[in-house]
């Protein structure tokens, strides 16, 4: 009787085996390593500071600074980590601010570039019209 229920065991276990081979392309490969979760605490800080005071004048320096690390210890954790650099993170999310309130007919370009924290409105409507492939003024008609 042993063998017929270590038999029925052996059976279910190597199809489980089976059903996780047949799924394994879709599976996404996670590594936990302590260097990795450090990394990734280190990128959420980061992203909480620049969402947090992307208005104001900011600076790779002062990305690092509020995460206590190095500039280039802040450059790798987050090309690591999103594949972008924090500064391109910080334009990309300036322009994405705004846009939103650019759709504000209230609210003018130099207004909406000052208060998403670009120092001149000429690269502002540069930047702009590399992301969106629009000026602002074409967008916001």
């Amino acid at each position: 009787i042993y063998v017929f229920i270590w038999s029925l065991v052996f059976l279910y276990l190597i199809l489980k085996i089976k059903d996780l081979y047949k799924n394994i392309d879709n599976m996404p490969i996670i590594v936990n390593t302590k260097s990795t979760i450090i990394s990734q605490a280190r990128v959420k800080q980061m992203v909480q500071f620049i969402e947090l005071n992307y208005h104001k004048k900011i600076s790779l320096n002062d990305i690092a600074l509020n995460s206590n690390i190095s500039k280039s210890e802040a450059l790798r954790c987050f090309k690591s980590n999103l594949k972008i650099s924090p500064i391109k993170y910080l334009i990309q999310f300036r322009l994405n601010k705004a846009k939103n309130m650019l759709e504000n007919k209230h609210i003018s370009i130099s207004q909406v570039s000052s208060h998403c924290g670009f120092e001149s409105t000429s690269y502002f409507d540069r930047m702009f019209k590399r992301y969106y492939g629009v000026s602002p003024k074409e967008y916001k008609k």
